[in-house]
């Protein structure tokens, strides 16, 4: 793995040979890393199309989050279906995220009047919220980015990744 992000160089000899690039490359080369990845995130929120509104003069936000570990998304989910006006959305990337008090917190939003929408990155993550949550609109959410992204495959299970976006009412804010 750190070889393929240029931060190491191996020789191929028995026995292998591994050598750490100099200190000032391995930061040129994670800085562009970052640059690519941040431009990427940059153009795809870009991309979504602003919530039309009811024709009233409220104004509508949205809030993109990256989320790792059960926890976090456990406590921004109650956060985001705690502040949410009509909706909530999820993007869901692993099954070890669908836990119980997740599948509990979201039959609270629906049983609250709430609007669930939950994008699954699989279908065995859709089957997991499909069934306990009938009232939410779960699908497979076609993000191939997702897939790809560095957010995609993280495969500690402490930093499984979820995206969460939440659409409200300014006025709910005081603003």
């Amino acid at each position: 793995m750190l070889e393929s992000k240029g931060l190491v160089e191996i020789q191929h000899s028995n026995p292998q040979q591994f050598r750490a690039v100099p200190i000032e490359e391995a930061a040129e080369t994670l800085r562009q890393e970052y640059e690519t990845r941040t431009d990427t995130l940059i153009e795809a929120v870009t991309a979504i199309e602003p919530a039309e509104s009811n024709g009233g003069d409220e104004e509508l936000t949205h809030e993109v989050w990256a989320l790792s570990g059960t926890t976090a998304i456990t406590n921004r989910t109650q956060q985001l279906i705690d502040a949410a006006g009509r909706e909530i959305v999820l993007i869901i990337g692993r099954d070890e995220i669908v836990t119980e008090e997740l599948l509990e917190q979201l039959q609270e939003a629906l049983d609250t009047g709430l609007d669930v929408l939950i994008g699954a990155q699989t279908k065995s993550v859709r089957e997991q919220l499909a069934e306990p949550l009938p009232d939410a609109e779960v699908f497979v959410s076609g993000l191939e980015w997702l897939h790809s992204s560095p957010l995609g495959q993280r495969r500690h299970d402490d930093q499984s990744p979820a995206v969460n976006r939440q659409e409200h009412d300014s006025r709910e804010f005081g603003a």
